[in-house]
């Protein structure tokens, strides 16, 4: 078993990057491009954090569109 601590700063940060790519003020990640589609997704222990993130965040604020999660094959 492989197991991890989540640091609740990075849910904080990452639901921060994610609203300045919906609606950006001030500084634009994208550049001129507007985002359209936000799609989360990761692995490993970035796996845990997304899955955390739409646990926690994802109920209250709708801040991505889609998670995928991908776990290694075993």
């Amino acid at each position: 078993e492989v197991s991890y601590l989540i640091d609740p700063t990075s849910l904080t940060i990452f639901s921060q990057a994610l609203r300045a790519l919906r609606a950006p003020a001030g500084v634009r990640p994208l550049g001129a491009l507007a985002a359209q589609t936000l799609i989360v997704t990761g692995g490993s222990q970035s796996a845990g954090v997304i899955s955390l993130h739409y646990a926690l965040s994802q109920p209250l604020e709708r801040l991505a569109d889609g998670y995928l999660v991908m776990e290694p094959l075993t």
